[in-house]
């Protein structure tokens, strides 16, 4: 609902909006995804060890910084 407020006000504004439904990620933007899906994993790994040396305020930094959508 709320993005078809937001649109709503966009057309009032004299905002014309544009949709676009994603596919698969062009061939220039995959050495992006790859480059942020490394720094996930590593911050995953420094979020183990943060959990093995019981640094709670570090674990909950690192696991902030690898949370997975999907």
């Amino acid at each position: 609902m709320g993005i078809i407020y937001k649109s709503i006000n966009m057309l009032e504004e004299g905002i014309q909006p544009i949709w676009i439904f994603d596919g698969e990620p062009l061939d220039h933007k995959k050495e992006e995804i790859d480059k942020r899906k490394e720094k996930k994993e590593l911050n995953e790994s420094r979020r183990v060890d943060s959990m093995q040396e019981k640094n709670l305020e570090s674990a909950l930094k690192y696991s902030k910084r690898s949370i997975n959508i999907s």
